[in-house]
């Protein structure tokens, strides 16, 4: 073998002694890099961890108490004795029940706290990433990252440190008191439980993998219920319910096959590593009496030891458990920071004092195309200057709405580059760069509330009758008040539906009470007729702020005269 073949090996049991590590501490890295969410919660959650402790008190004890009965109070008969420990006991059990519930208390109130920031960071985070990262998702994976996955991280990180004080503390006090009666049965019992560690981090890792599967079951199934929901207009129509019932039931037999794979593991490794614990335990015990029979521990010491040996593998088995709880929740965890990576990622650009763009926007030598697409725009090099209107007409699928989304932001993977005033887009920060723009779509989202409240989201203090005024110069003021409760009248989900047309208008309106110096428009007159449509062009321009940068795209030419 030449010392290139030995090389080769030594990097080959490098990578798979480092991809064990990855699985063996990747878990824990994922809940330390979420550390910041817990940092003002320390001295709850450190509480937390003692009052545990101390309430398990009575567990230490107790083997103690015992030991005291059976070699010293039974074989002198002293009842006054016997009285005094019993008692210990019970105001032991008290107390435990007292401090366990305020320690559960704290938990559960320190838990919530945690959980809502962490849900409020995604939430956030979700509303910072780039567009092309939302349209790249499923929204069932969405849904399942605000809820599900920052659920399951904050969970983690409230148990964390509680966890960790109290079976660090339990093991050094049940390993010190059983020293203290023998030293041989402590080290055996601590000589086994490298071996039980071996089973369970087998069954973690296991049970990760199948829970990664699981979970992309679920964002799937979720996915699949909210287009069923979204299109049963749409599923009547093309008589397609019997084809959406078989998709969502071919996903809910994958995902309960795949419950059943990690259900098997768990039974194969779990049995495994139990049987283990068990027949060291028993041998344990059985050891024990030998050394009793041999006048070399007396009887009390023996039950005392024999108490002592669950007390001693049960926080090595929570440990455990909590380690597996640690790599199966990992999937959620590691959902969760590349959310928070992504949202970051954009909001690390450069920040400048004035976020108003004056002078233009330059398309440099621009290409672009979609993952799997063999269309593409190609070397695009366009000079928008400030107080212009560019009307862009091409023929369906010619990259019209593309442009536009270039211009607002929505995709960073082009080649060439974007500047607005000489700042690349790819640098500028995309909430400052967004705040200079507006953008009406043939189809265009509303928020469930009132039109008035969907109109000012994006200055929410604007005056009402700032509102009307511009809803007269557009056309429109006279048929919103025509409505039920005129500007008051509810929309999205349990209020009025509107017609493709009217909806076009209110985005119009909406888009030009922000005031923008960026507007871009892609066939904002599609649904509505020529009178309709010559009232809010006309009412468009006269409201267009002086500097405004308009692009408008379309494949009808009245928009050009």
């Amino acid at each position: 073998m030449t010392s290139e073949d030995t090389r080769n090996g030594e990097d080959r049991q490098g990578s798979r002694l480092g991809a064990l590590a990855v699985k063996a501490f990747g878990p824990i890295v994922y809940s330390l890099r979420l550390r910041r969410f817990i940092r003002r919660y320390y001295p709850q959650l450190i509480g937390i961890g003692v009052l545990g402790v101390i309430t398990s008190a009575r567990s230490y004890i107790t083997p103690l108490i015992t030991r005291q009965i059976i070699d010293v109070a039974y074989p002198s008969r002293d009842l006054r004795m016997l009285l005094v420990l019993s008692g210990i006991m019970i105001g032991l059990s008290l107390l435990s029940v007292v401090l366990g519930s305020y320690a559960n208390y704290l938990r559960v109130y320190t838990g919530n706290l945690i959980s809502y920031r962490v849900r409020m960071k995604v939430f956030r985070a979700l509303h910072r990433v780039p567009v092309s990262y939302v349209e790249s998702h499923q929204s069932g994976m969405l849904l399942e990252r605000i809820a599900r996955d920052a659920e399951t991280a904050g969970s983690i990180l409230a148990s964390i440190v509680p966890k960790l004080i109290s079976l660090v503390l339990t093991v050094l006090i049940t390993i010190v008191i059983m020293a203290k009666i023998s030293t041989l049965v402590a080290l055996l019992v601590l000589a086994f439980l490298p071996l039980y560690y071996i089973f369970t981090s087998v069954l973690a890792i296991k049970l990760r993998r199948w829970q990664k599967l699981v979970r992309t079951k679920d964002e799937e199934l979720t996915t699949k219920a909210v287009e069923a929901i979204q299109g049963v207009p749409t599923a009547r129509l093309f008589g397609v319910g019997e084809w959406l019932k078989s998709k969502y039931r071919g996903l809910l037999r994958d995902r309960i096959k795949m419950s059943f794979g990690m259900f098997r593991a768990r039974m194969i490794w779990g049995n495994l590593g139990w049987s283990v614990s068990y027949g060291w335990g028993v041998l344990l015990t059985v050891g024990g009496w030998y050394l009793v029979f041999k006048d070399r521990l007396s009887l009390g010491d023996a039950v005392a030891l024999g108490m002592y040996i669950p007390l001693l593998l049960k926080p090595a088995d929570e440990a455990l458990k909590f380690y597996q709880f640690l790599i199966s929740s990992s999937v959620p965890t590691q959902r969760v920071i590349e959310v928070l990576d992504e949202a970051s990622a954009a909001g690390r650009k450069v920040r400048t004092k004035e976020h108003r763009i004056t002078e233009n926007i330059l398309l440099d030598h621009v290409t672009f195309s979609y993952p799997e697409s063999n269309w593409e725009l190609r070397d695009l090099s366009l000079d928008l200057r400030a107080g212009t209107s560019t009307v862009i007409i091409g023929a369906t699928g010619s990259g019209k709405t593309t442009l536009l989304r270039l211009l607002a932001g929505t995709y960073d993977t082009y080649q060439g580059d974007i500047l607005a005033d000489g700042m690349s887009l790819r640098d500028a920060e995309l909430t400052g760069y967004l705040r200079n723009v507006a953008m009406v779509m043939p189809e265009n989202f509303f928020f469930s509330g009132s039109i008035m409240e969907n109109l000012l989201i994006a200055r929410p203090h604007l005056a009402e009758q700032d509102v009307r005024h511009a809803a007269g110069i557009l056309g429109l003021d006279e048929w919103l008040e025509s409505l039920s409760n005129g500007y008051d009248t509810l929309m999205g989900v349990g209020g009025i539906r509107l017609s493709s047309g009217q909806m076009q208008k209110i985005s119009v309106l909406r888009a030009m009470l922000k005031e923008p110096h960026i507007l871009l428009l892609d066939e904002i007159t599609s649904a509505m007729d020529v009178e309709s449509e010559r009232k809010v062009l006309d009412g468009l321009y006269a409201l267009l702020p002086e500097e405004c940068i308009t692009v408008i795209t379309t494949h009808r030419l009245t928009l050009t005269t």
